[in-house]
């Protein structure tokens, strides 16, 4: 009898550097795919990109494919439930990435009820605020950010103090202080993570 495919992981490269690590770490036995993570801001773009990689990686003796992406990655009218139904793959817990690392489930949204924060990792900080955020006009990105009410960090790697000098331009850039910083760590995700592959079993 033939064991089971090797599960596939088909994650948004924003989790990378978690992702490794937490493979390593509890040396799993999966193949995992990163996706640009710049495709979140082109959900139909997203779509399409999934739908190829879940296509390209399907076993069609076993199919054991997971999501590593949020429920709201594709919009907010279940877009990416009925793509992972249509699939047949599993998805992690969690409504996006920001979640996911927090443990998915929605802690998200016990930590910011009011939608008031801006999140920021290192992955994110190194995407949002590349060539082509910081390059937009002072005051339109002051406007665009005045309904949030700070920066919130997350430490996930232990390495956020070595993005000190960019987080003080951010805080410029934004006009947004930082109202709180926490190090989870890879606690949160490697829980999502772990979860997942269970369903598979």
């Amino acid at each position: 009898m033939n064991s089971p495919a090797k599960p596939c992981l088909i994650a948004c490269g924003i989790f990378q550097s978690e992702l490794d690590r937490i493979i390593e770490n509890e040396a799993l036995n999966v193949d995992v795919r990163y996706l640009n993570p710049g495709l979140h801001n082109d959900p139909e773009a997203l779509a399409d990109t999934l739908k190829k990689a879940i296509e390209t990686h399907q076993n069609p003796e076993s199919n054991r494919i997971i999501l590593i992406y949020g429920d709201i990655c594709l919009g907010f009218n279940g877009e990416m439930k009925a793509l992972n139904d249509q699939c047949g793959t599993v998805k992690v817990d969690a409504l996006n990435c920001i979640d996911c690392l927090l443990g998915g489930q929605g802690k998200l949204l016990e930590t910011d009820p009011k939608h008031e924060y801006f999140f920021l990792n290192p992955a994110w900080i190194k995407l949002e605020f590349g060539d082509r955020d910081m390059k937009k006009d002072p005051a339109d990105a002051r406007e665009e950010f005045s309904v949030l009410s700070g920066l919130f960090l997350l430490d996930t790697m232990g390495d956020l103090d070595d993005y000190t000098e960019t987080l003080e331009e951010i805080k410029k850039f934004t006009n947004l202080p930082v109202v709180e910083r926490r190090d989870i760590g890879l606690k949160g995700i490697r829980e999502v993570i772990l979860e997942a592959l269970e369903k598979l079993d």
